[in-house]
């Protein structure tokens, strides 16, 4: 993970397709990757 580079705001948007930026937080409950607009840090 060293060549991970920061990303400006519009290289967010592009990648986020201009969406709200959205936390996603991996359940294992449910084996599921549970993603909000709302900052998540645990499984709903």
């Amino acid at each position: 993970m060293k060549n991970l580079k920061k990303l400006s705001k519009t290289d967010l948007k592009s990648v986020n397709g201009g969406q709200p930026k959205q936390y996603c937080v991996f359940c294992e409950r449910i084996n599921k990757l549970v993603c909000s607009e709302a900052q998540i840090s645990q499984c709903p």
